[in-house]
């Protein structure tokens, strides 16, 4: 039923662009369809026919970046996050999923800077905390993922994922009674 549904907003979103190509809300709805259904090339085409007529979109520039990294493409995505950046340089969310995307490159020290930017200009998202837990687990520094990964649960502590990193970092230091605790969680 859902797809029926779908299928003409393609087909007459894809008229509307065939008339007009100036359309850039045609390009980005037709994009959105398509990651929506997992066809994340021709959601990057059309994310990038946006930004053909509208260069400096923030919210197109995450929307592409994120679907580069959904495909495994992480230059692209680390290109279009340090883009949106340069746009809007308080967006932790950005910076967040950079972080994520540096880590995926191996670029842990870089990662470790977008996390600590994340966490200056937005003190109270716990995701910023686990990230940075994670890139310190990924240069082996589990005394200092273990802080993070604790600030995390203590601004949200129903998160399951945290205590999970907690208590693999736990475990790494063969703190196995610490770790079982947070697996218990």
């Amino acid at each position: 039923q859902e797809r029926h549904e779908i299928d003409p907003a393609i087909y007459y979103l894809k008229i509307l662009i065939k008339i007009s190509d100036n359309f850039p809300e045609a390009h980005f709805q037709l994009a959105t369809i398509y990651k929506n259904q997992h066809k994340f090339i021709e959601a990057i085409d059309c994310y990038q026919g946006v930004l053909l007529l509208k260069p400096d979109q923030p919210e197109v520039l995450f929307n592409l970046a994120n679907t580069y990294r959904q495909i495994g493409k992480i230059d692209p995505a680390i290109y279009h996050y340090k883009k949106l950046l340069h746009l809007q340089p308080n967006n932790y969310e950005a910076m967040n999923n950079l972080s994520l995307a540096l880590c995926e490159n191996s670029s842990f020290d870089e990662a470790a800077t977008y996390c600590e930017l994340a966490i200056h200009v937005h003190p109270n998202v716990p995701e910023s905390y686990n990230n940075m837990g994670n890139v310190l687990k990924y240069k082996n520094d589990f005394a200092g993922a273990i802080d993070f990964y604790t600030q995390a649960i203590d601004l949200n502590p129903d998160n399951a994922e945290f205590f999970y990193n907690l208590g693999n970092a736990y475990q790494e230091t063969l703190q196995f009674e610490k770790s079982f605790s947070c697996f218990d969680q």
